[in-house]
């Protein structure tokens, strides 16, 4: 005599605690996407808003060159919840967003864009 699926009484408990694992499972992948990317844009409309401010005459050259140092650590957060929303099963980034290395790296960048701010 054949068993049938329905003669298994384990199964059914065992499917409707899977299919529960699996929808939590994709509902915290799917907010951690989510959230990631808010994130990102949110932080590369940012550094676009900086650099428009940067181009305002009235400013002086250190306040330009501050708000562009500023422009790319925004540049920089962005890229990282970019790429953790691009690739779910990386951690957060962690605190501090912007490291001291990467602060340097910034302000060396912003010293090639110095020449072309002055007049």
């Amino acid at each position: 005599m054949q068993k049938s699926l329905r003669n298994i009484p384990w199964l059914t408990p065992v499917a409707l605690v899977c299919g529960l694992v699996f929808l939590y499972c994709a509902l915290a992948t799917w907010n951690k996407i989510d959230w990631c990317s808010g994130w990102a844009g949110q932080s590369a409309a940012m550094a676009t808003r900086i650099r428009l401010e940067s181009q305002d005459p009235l400013r002086t050259l250190e306040d330009r060159e501050e708000l562009l140092v500023a422009a790319e650590w925004h540049d920089i957060i962005s890229a990282k919840y970019a790429r953790v929303a691009s690739h779910p099963w990386l951690q957060y980034p962690k605190a501090p967003l912007i490291t001291d290395a990467e602060k340097s790296a910034a302000m060396q960048r912003t010293e090639a864009a110095r020449a072309a701010l002055a007049p």
